[in-house]
């Protein structure tokens, strides 16, 4: 272990995740992992991790945690207001924090969840080869809370010379590519094309439900 961070507010929900662990749906067990996988990606290529280092994703906002050691960090993904105790800092750019600051992720003003990378890595024991929470099998580890203490892991790469990445502002709309299923034949794919809908409350990680227009 080279390092700690002390979870002290998850907001809505704060996990712990990677690249995920496919090939196990044979044993009922899900890919998991990043839901915005190159959002994790560029946050471990920030502090010099590999891409498929263990990092936190945060949905929406209202996070807080200190950590302990000097440690380099990178935020990605949903754009909004992150701070190093009073003091604002920069998405998807590397940070250092000194020993005993608190990293704050305040809420969302685009998207839902931000990734946070820090140099090492998050070190929790993998499972099946992965250190991501499934929450629908349980596989992994447990969803955060305040308290729990994350173990940073020992860096292995040299730290990029980039500090910002240049990212696009996400667009307020999004264009879903469909993919058909096993159960296509209910319905006419057709129907989906051209159509808006908004994600209802009613989503998590496992799926989302969206409001609009109902098929027949």
């Amino acid at each position: 272990m080279h390092g700690s961070l002390r979870i002290l507010a998850t907001g809505p929900f704060a996990c712990v995740q990677d690249l995920g662990r496919p090939g196990y749906a044979c044993i009922g067990v899900g890919e998991s992992g990043a839901a915005d996988r190159g959002a994790l990606r560029l946050a471990n290529r920030l502090v010099g991790n590999p891409e498929d280092a263990a990092g936190l994703e945060v949905l929406i906002g209202g996070f807080a945690a200190r950590v302990h050691e000097p440690t380099l960090l990178a935020v990605t993904g949903a754009g909004g207001q992150v701070r190093v105790d009073r003091l604002p800092v920069g998405m998807n750019a590397a940070v250092t924090v000194p020993a005993g600051a608190v990293l704050h992720l305040d809420s969302a003003q685009t998207g839902l969840r931000r990734y946070l990378a820090l140099r090492g890595g998050i070190d929790v024991a993998p499972v099946l080869g992965s250190r991501a929470t499934d929450t629908f099998s349980g596989v992994g580890p447990a969803p955060l809370a305040p308290g729990t203490l994350l173990p940073i892991g020992v860096p292995h790469v040299p730290v990029p010379d980039v500090d910002v990445a240049a990212v696009a502002p996400a667009d307020a709309d999004s264009v879903l590519t469909i993919t058909a299923g096993p159960r296509a034949d209910w319905f006419h794919t057709d129907a989906l094309v051209g159509r808006f809908y908004t994600v209802s409350p009613d989503s998590d990680r496992v799926a989302v439900r969206l409001r609009g227009k109902r098929l027949r």
